[in-house]
C-alpha cells in the first residue's frame, strides 16, 4: 500500500483506497502509475498527462481458443453468420456436367491480446473495415469468399474496457452531485443558523437596552433607545415614549418649582412626582431653606425645629453646634426653675431654722460664703444661728422673682450659673413696735450639680 495523490482532487488517499474519501472517485484498480515520471492517472487515459507516455497495461497471457468462454466463441460465429459477400452473383454453369468448385475461404485470423483501451477500439475498428474489405467480386471461375471476422478482444478481470468505463461515468457523477447538494445543504443550514443567532443575539440585546431605559430617569438615555432601535417592537417604542413624555413634564414641573424658590412648592413637586429624577435636589433645596431659617431665628426652638424634620439633614451638625453655643448662653426655663428651687429651698431651712434643709442646699466648699472664702456647710449653718437673736421671736425671708442667671459652660455640657437676685428680710421681735424689713442683694453661683457653691448680700439702703 502507498500513498497518493487522488488524479481527480489531489488529495493524501491510499492507493488501494476503493473510492477517494474528498471526490468519491474510484481509486482501487483505476489507476496506474507512470513506468517513464512516475505520475498516478487513470488506466483509462491513453497516454501519460505529466510526461505524454503512451499508457501500456500488462495483460495476463490469453488462453487458447479451446479454453476460450463459449459466449465469446459463439459471438463470432454469429458475427461470420451474420456478415453477408456484397455484390454475389452466381457462377455462370458449364456447358458440362463438371461444376467448377469454389475457391476455399481463409478463416479469420486469431484475435492478437490488446495492449491497452485505444489500442483495442482501433483494432477493433481495423478489423471491421478488413471484414468489409475481404469481401470481393469473385471471378467468373471461383466461389465467393465468406468475409472476414473482425477480431473479438480478450475480457480479462481487472481490464474494463471503453464500455465498462462509460458505464462507470454516471456513478461517479452522480456521486459528486450528491456531494454537492450535501454540501450546498450543509452551507445553507450554517446560514440559517447564524442568521437565527444572529437575530436572537439582536433581540436579547433590544430587550436588554429596553428594560434599562424603563429603569432609567434620563430622558438622554430613553431617546438614545429610540434612535438605536427604529426596528423595536411598537410595544417597545410605545412604553419609552410615554416614559420619556413623563419625564418631560416632570422637568417642567421642577423648573417651575425651582424658579419660584419655595418651600411649599418644592413640597408640593416632591408630593406629585414621588419617584421624580429630582428628588434629592428638592430635598436638598427644603433642607436649605429650613437651615436658612433656624440661622435668621437663632434660637433654642429654631434650631431643634431643623433637626425635628432633618434629623440626618445637611446641617444636622451645624444645628446641634448651634444648640450647644446657644444653651452655653442661654438659660432654658427648666434651669431657670431648678435655680429657684434651690434658693427658695435654701431661705426656707432658715426661715424653719432647719440646719439639715439649709446644709442640703450648699456644697461642701463653697468658693465664698459672705465675704468669707473657701467656706463650708458649718459657716452656713453658723450664719443661720447668728442672726437668729434673742429678742427675735419670727424670721422671714421672701425671695422677689427677679433673677438674672448669666451661663458658662464649665464641660461637655456642664454649666455653672451666676445669679443675682433680691430677697426681703422680715423680722419679728419680742418689741412688737419694732418690726424690721431689711431688702437684700444677693449674689450667689450654682454649680453643674445644682448646689450654691457661693453666697453673697448687700443690704439694699431703702
Amino acid at each position: 500500500m502507498a500513498i497518493i495523490k487522488c488524479p481527480e482532487c489531489g488529495h493524501q488517499i491510499s492507493d488501494k483506497a476503493p473510492v477517494c474519501p474528498s471526490c468519491g472517485v474510484e481509486i482501487a484498480g483505476k489507476i496506474i502509475r507512470c513506468p517513464q515520471c512516475g505520475e498516478v492517472y487513470f488506466k483509462n487515459q491513453p497516454m501519460c498527462p505529466n510526461c505524454h507516455h503512451a499508457t501500456v497495461i500488462e495483460q495476463p497471457a490469453v488462453a487458447p481458443a479451446a479454453s476460450q468462454p463459449a459466449h465469446n466463441v459463439a459471438d463470432v460465429q454469429n458475427t461470420s453468420a451474420n456478415v453477408k459477400p456484397q455484390n454475389t452473383q452466381r457462377p455462370p454453369q458449364a456447358s458440362g456436367p463438371a461444376i467448377q468448385a469454389a475457391q476455399p475461404v481463409q478463416a479469420a485470423p486469431a484475435p492478437q491480446p490488446v495492449r491497452n483501451t485505444a489500442a483495442m477500439s482501433s483494432a477493433s475498428n481495423a478489423g471491421m473495415q478488413a471484414g468489409n474489405a475481404g469481401v470481393r467480386r469473385p471471378n467468373n471461375n471461383v466461389a465467393p469468399s465468406r468475409p472476414t471476422t473482425p477480431p473479438v478482444p480478450p475480457v480479462t478481470p481487472g481490464n474494463n474496457n471503453n464500455n465498462s468505463n462509460a458505464n462507470n461515468e454516471p456513478p461517479k457523477k452522480k456521486k459528486n452531485h450528491v456531494v454537492l447538494v450535501t454540501t450546498i445543504v450543509i452551507l445553507l443550514a450554517f446560514c440559517f443558523v447564524g442568521f437565527y443567532l444572529y437575530q436572537s443575539a439582536n433581540k436579547n440585546k433590544e430587550l436588554e437596552a429596553y428594560e434599562q431605559a424603563m429603569d432609567s430617569n434620563d430622558p438622554l438615555v430613553l431617546q438614545n433607545y429610540l434612535n438605536t432601535y427604529g426596528d423595536a417592537p411598537e410595544a417597545h417604542r410605545d412604553s419609552i415614549e410615554a416614559h420619556l413624555l413623563k419625564l418631560q413634564q416632570t422637568d417642567n414641573d421642577w423648573n417651575n418649582a425651582v424658579i419660584s424658590g419655595s418651600k411649599t412648592a418644592l413640597e408640593d413637586y416632591l408630593n406629585t412626582h414621588p419617584n421624580s429624577p429630582h428628588r434629592q435636589d428638592a430635598i436638598h433645596k427644603i433642607d436649605s431653606i429650613d437651615w436658612q431659617t433656624a440661622l435668621a431665628a437663632n434660637t433654642l426652638d429654631a434650631y431643634n425645629s431643623y433637626l425635628d424634620e432633618h434629623a440626618s439633614g445637611e446641617h444636622a451638625d451645624d444645628a446641634k453646634e448651634a444648640l450647644k453655643a446657644l444653651n452655653a448662653k442661654n438659660v432654658t426655663p427648666q434651669e431657670r426653675q431648678a435655680i429657684s428651687t434651690v434658693f427658695r429651698h435654701f431661705f426656707q431651712s432658715i426661715n424653719s431654722r432647719n440646719e439639715d434643709g439649709l446644709q442640703s442646699t450648699v456644697s461642701s466648699f463653697l468658693t465664698s460664703f459672705l465675704g468669707k472664702p473657701d467656706a463650708t456647710k458649718s459657716d452656713v449653718v453658723t450664719f443661720m444661728n447668728k442672726i437668729y437673736k434673742d429678742d427675735i421671736t419670727n424670721m422671714t425671708w421672701r425671695i422677689n422673682n427677679d433673677y438674672k442667671i448669666n451661663k458658662k459652660e464649665v464641660g461637655d455640657q456642664e454649666y455653672e450659673y451666676a445669679v443675682q437676685f433680691s430677697a426681703t428680710q422680715e423680722v419679728e421681735k419680742t418689741d412688737a413696735d419694732q418690726p424690721e424689713h431689711t431688702k437684700f442683694r444677693i449674689s450667689a453661683t450654682v454649680g453643674p450639680d445644682g448646689l450654691i457653691s457661693s453666697l453673697n448680700m448687700v443690704k439694699i439702703l431703702q
